[in-house]
């Protein structure tokens, strides 16, 4: 900070905090560009020693706007050190802060609605494997069906003879006989 911004806020302070109605004039007196309200702007004028040089010489206007300039910069970083944080920087903070607030009500719900899903799948996923155990079940008892007939079957054969025709061999054959069972 620069020696000049700590005699204008000791000539302040000692002068013009009297009352809120000066703090408010010097709120209206920085929004205006440090013009108007005659006492704060003569004030500024002698701590930055602009009050030496004369309106019209052509050094004034640069000398008025770096005056400005590092009074800001030094008030930036005064108020910075007492944790005050620039309203347009707040304001900035803020609206960073609703989007971010928004993108994470945003995820919330997506998480939610893929959570449902997840879900849904293992349900379905469990009707699946059900639904296969009775299945291979059937299958199973079907299979076990079948080969209890074909062992009937194969209990109840006959054998049947041929007649050897000449030059070849005796074949036999097995003649299949229905079992006439009422069940």
């Amino acid at each position: 900070m620069d020696k000049q911004f700590i005699n204008f806020w000791v000539d302040f302070l000692t002068n013009y905090m009297k009352t809120q109605e000066q703090m408010e004039d010097m709120s209206a007196w920085m929004e205006q560009g440090f013009k108007g309200f005659d006492e704060l702007t003569e004030l500024f004028q002698k701590s930055y020693g602009l009050d030496r040089l004369s309106e019209s010489t052509a050094n004034h206007l640069t000398m008025w706007e770096q005056s400005t300039k590092d009074f800001e910069r030094s008030l930036t970083e005064y108020l910075s050190l007492m944790g005050v944080v620039p309203k347009q920087e707040h304001l900035e903070l803020v609206e960073k802060y609703e989007a971010l607030k928004e993108k994470s009500a945003s995820q919330e719900e997506t998480i939610v609605h893929l959570r449902q899903l997840i879900e849904g799948k293992q349900l379905d996923q469990k009707e699946l494997h059900t639904g296969f155990e009775t299945l291979i079940k059937k299958q199973s008892d079907d299979f076990n069906r079948l080969v209890e007939t074909m062992g009937d079957i194969g209990a109840k054969e006959e054998p049947v003879k041929q007649k050897p025709s000449p030059g070849k061999k005796k074949a036999t054959k097995t003649k299949v006989t229905k079992k006439a069972s009422a069940k």
